[in-house]
């Protein structure tokens, strides 16, 4: 008893560990009362969002690379978290600087846009970095209510309010899941915490293991989407605001998988149960139903939504391999995915209009004549979800695949090439439209405003450097990934 208690026992070193998740909460409240007294500061708010990331981004940063454990081995802060954690940071930091062009041209910029923002981030952080099953469940149920309230921000229009009330009930459902699964392993091991299910190996309740931790796996699959359970995702980053949708589709997904490959490769022994065939069949389902629908797609939002789809089944190889190496590939191409979408998003969101009626890929026709530099941007970022060389699509895919040829899956490997062949039809179409067709409408788009502009930068910069300068990121991906192992 003595024992457990000095375990638990709060100490100063227990709050340093989450001293970013502490700056996230704080200044998310500090919105809400900002919006209350300096309501006509938007730009302040925007900056002072931004600036609570960019302190938390330092602070986690300042953590170091020591694998550090705090509230009873609840929170663990390592390499793995670390890297995971700096993926949620900056999409959030980067959705933060789209939000205030998109919400003052609809006369809806408020100041709870951030504050869901920076309290959806602190879930993700508690995703990335918990040691127990309830801590990651928590910070995805915090994660999930934020992101049921920025889908359906616009609660005038009944397209958004449709996209928030199907997101409700079936990431309730998925939550469900999710509890119903933890149960089981508390079952099994009679305790929620990884590292003690870690320490104890196999269990003998080997069939309440494989039903806990198969109804976790179906709770994660709908958070990220995986086929059968992606029915959701369209309508969803269709109806929600543009910056939502980018923020969905990245950062969101990211933590999701991030807290799928801590709970499966740290907490759990794989000998009690096989699970290769099942993740074999989650990643070639995935990415063939999501290119398969993306190609009949004339709506970007819902073309990207879908590519989403596709892309979380490229991710699946390095889960389904279950290497060191495919795991550190799964990270860095998160990394990298963060900016090729997010960038997009950015583009999209900027030539949709106020009124959202140029949202079809025929509203691109002859965007280069008239706006040479946006329609470069967007050729770069099809071009890296399509995974052509010199872009970080080409070199993420590569690092998953070549993992993955190594361990002998072969077949996975040549169907994965063969869908992300036919995702070049639709990420070209796009460009073919921009640079070959001609304008449909003379439509005169407002300048992009600064906040707008350094984040557009930063995603074509990382997307360029990642791709052709890869080395130090993989370094870190797979010193970040030993963590796990």
């Amino acid at each position: 008893m003595n024992r457990n208690m000095v375990d638990f026992q709060l100490i100063p070193a227990d709050f340093i560990l989450l001293l970013p998740e502490i700056v996230l909460s704080i200044g998310a409240m500090l919105m809400l009362f900002m919006e209350l007294f300096l309501k006509d500061k938007k730009t302040l708010h925007q900056w002072t969002a931004f600036a609570t990331f960019l302190i938390a981004f330092i602070l986690l940063l300042s953590q170091g690379s020591n694998t550090l454990m705090a509230f009873g081995k609840m929170v663990r802060a390592d390499l793995f978290g670390q890297f995971s954690s700096a993926v949620v940071l900056i999409g959030g930091g980067l959705t933060v600087l789209l939000g205030k062009e998109y919400f003052v041209s609809r006369d809806w910029h408020r100041g709870e846009y951030y504050s869901l923002l920076l309290f959806a981030s602190v879930g993700m952080l508690f995703m990335v970095r918990g040691l127990d099953l309830l801590v990651i469940f928590l910070g995805l149920e915090l994660l999930s209510i934020s992101l049921y309230i920025l889908v359906g921000y616009f609660r005038e229009r009944l397209f958004s309010n449709e996209a928030a009330l199907k997101y409700l009930l079936l990431g309730a459902f998925a939550s469900g899941f999710l509890l119903y699964g933890i149960a089981y392993i508390y079952g099994a091991y009679g305790t929620t915490n990884l590292y003690e299910i870690r320490a104890m190996g196999s269990t003998e309740s080997v069939t309440f293991y494989w039903i806990g931790l198969s109804l976790i796996l179906v709770g994660f699959s709908f958070k990220v989407a995986l086929v059968p359970f992606h029915m959701w995702s369209p309508d969803v980053y269709q109806g929600a605001p543009t910056p939502v949708t980018g923020f969905m589709a990245t950062t969101t997904k990211a933590a999701a998988f991030a807290a799928m490959m801590r709970i499966l490769f740290y907490g759990f022994p794989t000998e009690n149960m096989d699970w290769t065939p099942l993740f074999w069949f989650f990643s070639v389902a995935t990415m063939t139903v999501g290119n398969i629908f993306a190609i009949q797609q004339l709506n970007l939002k819902r073309m990207l939504a879908y590519s989403s789809i596709a892309h979380a089944g490229y991710l699946m190889i390095g889960i389904t391999v279950g290497s060191e190496t495919s795991v550190a590939g799964m990270l860095y191409y998160l990394l990298g995915y963060l900016f090729m979408n997010i960038g997009a998003f950015a583009i999209v969101q900027h030539i949709e209009g106020k009124d959202e009626t140029r949202l079809n890929v025929e509203s691109y026709g002859g965007l280069a004549k008239r706006h040479p530099a946006i329609s470069l941007a967007m050729t770069l970022f099809m071009f890296a979800l399509a995974g052509f060389p010199l872009t970080v699509g080409f070199t993420g895919k590569f690092y998953i695949f070549a993992a993955a040829m190594n361990q002998g899956f072969i077949w996975l490997i040549l169907i994965a090439v063969i869908n992300s062949l036919i995702s070049v039809y639709y990420y070209l179409r796009v460009v073919i439209y921009m640079y070959m067709k001609p304008v449909v409408e003379e439509t005169e788009f407002p300048p992009m405003e600064l906040p707008a502009k350094v984040a557009l930068t930063v995603c074509v910069y990382a997307v360029l450097h990642l791709g052709i300068l890869p080395g130090n990121f993989i370094t870190i991906a797979e010193e970040a990934v030993s963590a796990l192992f």
